[in-house]
């Protein structure tokens, strides 16, 4: 069976020859190439439908074959060119749907040939001209859609006579002109009545003759002259009780909402009023109309207050307020919308509503789409309770927002419960207090705005908060922190949460021969470690007894000295502040020196005396820190290898020695891996022959130099990712043991 095979896509060869009568199964199969133009034998076919394929080409003239030819769908394909002339000739043709498709030209006026035509589907091509008057001798048609081409003109009154039309569909075009004023009184089946976003002109004739009218669009045209008898319309169209949809948006339309409005269909749905001239208040009497799912009154002039009566549609889904004068609390209004418990969209932006945001607002479980109360007059804080709409998508001072308000208070911290959250805009207030650090948790949060506010404290640094595009934070002169691209001030360390952090944090930054380490917290006490790199034979004896001379001193501002160890390793990598001086802090925030007396237990070398040199240099000096990169133990490390490189060349890394763009890091690497020996500074060697000849090294001396050269050299390395982590403590470590067990 030819059909149950197409149906089911189980053809593999069609020969198209004989007497096949329906061909009605081929929709949407993923046909692509030129109708074959031997189809026009089938002269006993009656139905050819191969819309939503990927056919190509121009129509095939063959088809004046199919004389019992009475449906032909050809739509959804990419055919081009005029539509043929030869298709005039079908005259037992039904259905002609040639829509979407990418077919150039008029409108041919042989379709007024097509006598028993009752469907005429030409719309998404690149039509133009006018439409022709040869179509309204198509007595018998019930649906004609012209919409998404470029038609100009005017609408031929002509085809208001045919009193068969259930479905006129022209929007999108450029057609132009006036509706004469009697033209509904001759469609008594009239369903459907789109023309938008046209250029029609002038007022609109009664439609109270169209009783089965379902769905009337005359928006963005040029209709009305705002005067007070625009809106007579809606009086007229109490009679049409089957009404669906109405959108009159976006036109000329002034004067009064009449309160015959309240009157309208029952079934009414859809009302789109947004975008006129429309002035006065909201007449109690839209509580009629318990059927609206959408009601959008946008960009108007309405006054006065928002009337309770709101309250009453229960199906409300989609409520839009904004752009109007409306004024007064909102409390009244909020506290019977609780009923409306399918409402997703809320807007009331831009009007003059003054007060508090109630808590009822927060109750409307079913909010998830956008609520917006921008630009208002709204004062007081944000209530907790926001944190219930746990599936809104928008709060954005744009689209769900509470912009250009005064409120005051903080960020409820119940905003990091909107897990669906994608926009939340809370500029231009005078909120205070803190960015709730929970917000960088909602992961589809897209779009974050408290520009202009008297917040302070911290940026978090995740979720939205790591995209400066996605991020508007100015205007809060108290704000630390956050990405670097920002330009925030860093926040100040808190001396008293310090002493609170993890056992065994430690920060490292090492100076010249000298290392300076902070450990927070080891059994519950704050300690400070100083490493000391001993460079003369009997100083470690040395040190140990000035230890336990020191740790013998007691002074209130005088850190104490309690033991000596023989390494430290890194515990962790968490803790990420530096302290930059010598000078500790304690919880009562008294200064604690940290350095007293070790400086007496560094040797003099040749006579030189070796400087001491605090941590405070590094912070950003050239040449000691890797530029580009955000703050990190990569950073430590690039310092860590430039130090070791300098102690070993006995160059500084911008000294004056390096050329054309040369550093301290490729000097060194240029002599891999043979010559590293011969950049080598001489005073390293401890011996005067081995000063005079650095050939006359150990194998195992010679092993060790070149091994700190190589940790140097990795550890600065240009790109972080290439750099030795923490572990470089443990190699340096096995360095020492092998030189010490010589």
């Amino acid at each position: 069976d030819l059909q149950h095979n197409l149906k089911h896509q189980r053809v593999s060869e069609l020969n198209l020859q004989g007497y096949i009568g329906n061909l009605s199964y081929m929709r949407s199969i993923n046909f692509y190439g030129e109708i074959p133009p031997k189809l026009g034998r089938l002269s006993q076919l009656h139905n050819l439908s191969v819309g939503n394929n990927s056919l190509v080409g121009e129509i095939t003239t063959n088809l004046t074959g199919c004389t019992n030819l009475k449906f032909l769908h050809l739509g959804g394909n990419n055919f081009i060119h005029k539509i043929p002339i030869e298709i005039g000739s079908l005259r037992k043709l039904q259905h002609l749907i040639l829509s979407n498709n990418e077919f150039t030209g008029g409108i041919p006026s042989f379709m007024g040939n097509l006598s028993s035509l009752t469907l005429l589907s030409v719309e998404g091509n690149n039509l133009e001209g006018s439409i022709p008057h040869e179509i309204c001798s198509l007595k018998s048609l019930t649906w004609i859609a012209f919409h998404l081409n470029k038609l100009r003109g005017t609408f031929p009154t002509c085809l208001y006579n045919i009193s068969s039309l259930n479905i006129i569909s022209a929007t999108n075009n450029q057609l132009n002109g006036s509706l004469p004023t009697n033209i509904f009184h001759t469609l008594p089946n009239l369903h459907k009545l789109l023309i938008s976003n046209n250029q029609i002109i002038g007022q609109v004739p009664s439609l109270s003759k169209l009783q089965d009218l379902r769905y009337l669009s005359f928006s963005g045209n040029n209709l009305g002259d705002n005067s007070t008898d625009d809106l007579d319309i809606l009086k007229s169209l109490t009679n049409c009780r089957q009404l669906q949809m109405i959108d009159i948006g976006f036109n000329n339309f002034g004067g009064h909402l009449p309160n015959s409005w309240g009157n309208l269909s029952m079934q009414l749905n859809e009302l789109y009023q947004g975008g006129n001239h429309i002035v006065g208040e909201i007449p109690s009497a839209i509580g009629n109309l318990i059927g609206l799912v959408l009601l959008s009154m946008t960009g108007n002039s309405i006054d006065g207050t928002i009337p309770t009566t709101f309250g009453k549609l229960q199906n409300m889904q989609k409520l839009r307020l904004g752009r109007n004068k409306l004024s007064g609390g909102i409390g009244a209004f909020i506290g019977n919308l609780r009923n409306c418990q399918r409402l997703q969209h809320l807007v009331l932006s831009r009007n003059n509503l003054t007060g508090t945001i109630p808590v009822e607002l927060f109750s409307i479980s079913s909010l998830t789409t956008s609520l917006d109360l921008s630009q208002n007059l709204l004062n007081g804080s944000i209530p907790v309770e926001v944190g219930n709409l746990k599936n809104l998508g928008y709060l954005d001072m744009s689209e769900n927002n509470l912009s250009w308000n005064s409120l005051n208070g903080i960020i409820p911290p119940s905003l990091a419960s909107l897990k669906g959250l994608r926009s939340l805009d809370l500029s231009q207030n005078s909120l205070g207090g803190s960015i709730p650090n929970d917000l960088q948790k909602i992961s589809v949060l897209q779009y974050f705005n408290v520009s202009l506010n008297m917040l302070v404290g911290e940026v978090p640094q995740g979720g939205v908060f790591q995209n400066a595009s996605a991020l508007v934070v100015t205007g809060n002169k108290n704000l630390c922190g956050g990405i670097s691209e920002l330009h925030l001030p860093p926040c100040p360390v808190d001396g008293k949460k310090l002493a609170k952090l993890h056992p065994f944090m430690l920060i490292a930054t090492i100076v010249s021969a000298v290392a300076f380490l902070l450990i927070i917290a080891s059994q519950k006490r704050v300690v400070a470690i100083k490493v000391l790199n001993l460079q003369k034979r009997g100083s470690q004896k040395s040190f140990i007894a000035e230890c336990n001379a020191l740790k013998n001193i007691k002074h209130r501002n005088v850190v104490p000295i309690l033991t000596c160890c023989s390494g430290i390793d890194y515990k962790c990598q968490e803790f990420k502040a530096l302290i930059f001086y010598n000078v500790l802090l304690d919880d009562d925030m008294i200064a604690q020196v940290s350095d007293f007396g070790l400086v007496r237990l560094f040797s003099t070398i040749n006579g030189t005396s070796s400087q001491l040199t605090s941590t405070i240099v590094i912070k950003g000096t050239l040449g000691y820190y890797g530029m580009g990169s955000e703050v990190s133990t990569d950073g430590d490390m690039y310092s860590f290898g430039i130090l070791l490189l300098e102690m070993l060349k006995g160059r500084r890394p911008i000294d004056e020695i390096f050329e054309d763009g040369q550093h301290l890091h490729t000097f060194v690497e240029s002599s891999l891996p043979d010559n590293l020996l011969q950049v080598l500074d001489p005073s390293i060697v401890l011996n005067q022959e081995e000063e005079q000849n650095s050939q006359n090294l150990t194998p195992t001396v010679e092993k060790c130099i070149v091994s700190l050269f190589k940790i140097g050299l990795v550890c600065s390395m240009e790109s972080p990712k290439e750099r030795m982590k923490v572990d470089v403590t443990r190699e340096v470590s096995e360095i020492r043991k092998t030189f010490l067990a010589m």
